[in-house]
């Protein structure tokens, strides 16, 4: 599986923004879609970064776990789902025959997801939802941080914000609103969703809160595979942590795996072992049978492989 990108030098458009052509790869299928991206964004600048300069998909890893997982006709829901581009990846591979469901609470994100329907044609098959998933409904505050805010400000600053809570405390550059919040399952219930394959969570520290919310729909025979985001410093401001969400996810039945670049079989990490990273970062959250599925074979390679040529016995 892989991804080029064709910008069309003839739209007229302001210089800051760049519509791009993703193609991918899915078996003998080439799932394509269209993104209008503003570069003075910062999301949207890293979107167009890895395309356009370091020559792979947004975040890739996720990217080609996400192609692996779905074929035609699943459903994916996508939470957290900013100006649309995994909703619009994985609607290129489960084709009108599957559904997408994002959910995006921000209205100037949403609006953004909008326009990048309107340059896919608006394909039916992808449902946005202007609410927060969480373990309440009801209605909360949801914050946004600019550049402005003090340093020492960790959650949400990018285009799109979290959940605001107790610990966030106000100051410049933070920006408050109310959102209307739902929980998962009972949103399911009340529409009558399709169980989706596999779901994203990228909420800026609240994925847990979103996770409770989903209640019994949180089981691998529910839903298979869980991409999640890991933000230590968001979770902290939201009550959580990356071992307890692991924990949470354990007692459920789910393992932890680690994410390739190169799309091959995803690592499992025993329960015992840490994971610890500079970075915010994404894990699928599987069991192996699972994952054993998707992934049916995997390559042992040798130490001779891995010497140049020169170096092997022989060749002295």
């Amino acid at each position: 599986m892989g991804a080029y990108m064709m910008s069309d030098a003839a739209q007229t458009v302001p210089p800051s923004f760049r519509t791009l052509d993703i193609r991918t790869r899915k078996g003998d299928r080439e799932p394509r879609f269209l993104i209008r991206l503003d570069l003075r964004d910062r999301t949207q600048h890293d979107i167009a970064s890895s395309i356009l300069l370091a020559h792979v998909l947004f975040e890739q890893e996720t990217s080609l776990g996400v192609l692996a997982v779905l074929s035609e006709g699943d459903a994916f829901i996508d939470i957290g789902a900013n100006v649309g581009y995994f909703s619009l990846l994985a609607g290129s591979v489960v084709g009108p025959a599957g559904r997408v469901f994002a959910f995006e609470p921000n209205p100037v994100t949403a609006a953004i997801f909008s326009s990048n329907m309107a340059v896919n044609d608006s394909p039916a098959h992808i449902t946005l939802i202007e609410k927060a998933l969480s373990d309440q409904d009801g209605e909360a505050a949801f914050v946004t941080v600019d550049e402005k805010a003090a340093p020492n400000v960790q959650f949400a600053r990018d285009s799109n914000g979290t959940l605001w809570t107790n610990d966030h405390d106000s100051c410049d550059g933070i920006h408050p609103i109310t959102v209307e919040t739902v929980r998962l399952e009972e949103l399911a219930r009340e529409r009558g969703l399709p169980m989706p394959k596999a779901i994203k969570i990228d909420t800026e520290g609240a994925e847990e809160r979103v996770l409770r919310g989903a209640g019994t729909l949180v089981d691998p025979g529910v839903i298979p595979f869980i991409f999640c985001e890991i933000n230590e410093n968001g979770l902290k401001q939201h009550g959580s942590s990356p071992d307890r969400l692991r924990a949470f996810m354990r007692e459920r039945g789910y393992d932890v795996f680690l994410l390739n670049k190169d799309g091959t079989l995803p690592t499992l990490v025993p329960h015992g072992t840490g994971i610890t990273s500079e970075y915010v970062f994404n894990v699928l959250f599987s069991t192996p049978e699972h994952v054993g599925r998707v992934w049916p074979t995997v390559k042992f390679i040798s130490v001779i492989e891995g010497m140049p040529q020169t170096a092997r016995p022989g060749n002295a």
